[in-house]
């Protein structure tokens, strides 16, 4: 359990930063 909560956090985080990323970039495109 505790090495799938590890491999999930190593795959998952940078995951959600390159989505906040491109969300933030594409909204100061927008606007």
């Amino acid at each position: 359990y505790d090495l799938s909560v590890k491999k999930f956090m190593e795959i998952g985080l940078p995951f959600m930063g390159i989505f906040l990323i491109i969300s933030s970039f594409y909204l100061w495109i927008r606007y």
